[in-house]
């Protein structure tokens, strides 16, 4: 499996992500085994080296997911002030902000 994308491109980034933390979930167990003295109840992304692996690619999505809603907050804010004389970049305005609360 790969390690968790670093592009520049916080949609594609996205989209990999969520297939890469798919993926880690549809391989075979790979079991972690406890620590001594550890409790052998644990969490699954503790006890499972695929569901640890797919908790870090999940990681890397929601801090793109994170980056697309600024960048969508940005442009809604900027619509906003370019719109306020033009019915049209209102209206795409309004359009964004009815997909995302910012």
């Amino acid at each position: 499996m790969s390690d968790p994308f670093q592009g520049s491109k916080p949609l594609r980034g996205l989209a990999l992500e969520i297939i890469s933390a798919q993926s880690s979930l549809n391989m075979y167990p790979e079991p972690i085994p406890p620590k001594e003295g550890e409790d052998s109840n644990r969490y699954l992304s503790d006890s499972d080296a695929w569901a640890k692996h797919s908790m870090e690619h999940l990681h890397q999505a929601f801090m793109y997911q994170m980056t697309v809603r600024k960048k969508l907050a940005e442009v809604y804010y900027e619509l906003f002030r370019l719109g306020i004389d033009n019915p049209e970049l209102d209206r795409l305005a309004r359009k964004l902000a009815e997909m995302e609360d910012f």
